[in-house]
């Protein structure tokens, strides 16, 4: 397939995808077996951990509208509607990897119905009516475009919504952490995710 060190991480997940309720596990197990076959490393490379996407399901366990700022490959969305039968996920992303729609056809009807994929970056969104109960922040790792995402959903945010974002704590993205900072937000570290209070 080509890097070991991906392989490695494969593997990983497949094994720790044993630890999900069985449709979450089944998806995962599925879309590793595709991105290993069709060579897709980024997909592999580039997924939430398995640690901070249990963390993410528990942060917006019961929560129904959900938005995600950085589609990718789809895996985190999928899991979201997985995990919450009642939630439907809004999703933004102005890049298409070549094998989204392959992972999300890997979905239960049902649950791919609940998935709304946006081709757009998330400070040119325009916010639903309804307000918006978690706000999962994953895409563009730039200051200027962080502070301009959160500027543009604020407003649409429940009184009680939850904001993550994910990279706070990689060195390889300062950005999110000097974004965050320069939104005045306060909350708490959680491994790589800052969750924020609104």
């Amino acid at each position: 397939m080509g890097s070991p060190g991906i392989l490695l991480t494969a593997l990983r997940w497949w094994v720790e995808a044993q630890s999900f309720p069985r449709p979450i596990r089944q998806f995962r197990r599925r879309a590793i077996a595709l991105a290993v076959r069709s060579h897709d490393l980024m997909a592999i490379r580039y997924t939430v951990p398995t640690s901070q996407l249990r963390l993410l399901l528990a942060l917006t366990e019961g929560r129904r509208q959900i938005v995600e700022i950085g589609t990718g490959w789809g895996w985190t969305a999928a899991t979201l509607v997985l995990a919450h039968p009642d939630c439907t996920v809004e999703t933004y992303d102005p890049v298409i990897p070549p094998l989204r729609s392959a992972y999300l056809d890997l979905l239960p009807e049902e649950a791919r119905e609940r998935i709304e994929l946006v081709q757009a970056c998330g400070q040119d969104a325009s916010p639903p009516d309804r307000p918006v109960d978690a706000l999962f922040v994953d895409d563009a790792h730039h200051t200027e475009e962080i502070v301009a995402t959160v500027s543009r959903w604020r407003p649409a945010l429940a009184t009680d919504a939850v904001v993550v974002f994910d990279d706070f704590s990689e060195k390889y993205y300062p950005g999110v952490r000097v974004a965050v900072e320069e939104l005045g937000l306060s909350g708490h570290q959680h491994g790589r995710f800052f969750v924020a209070e609104v």
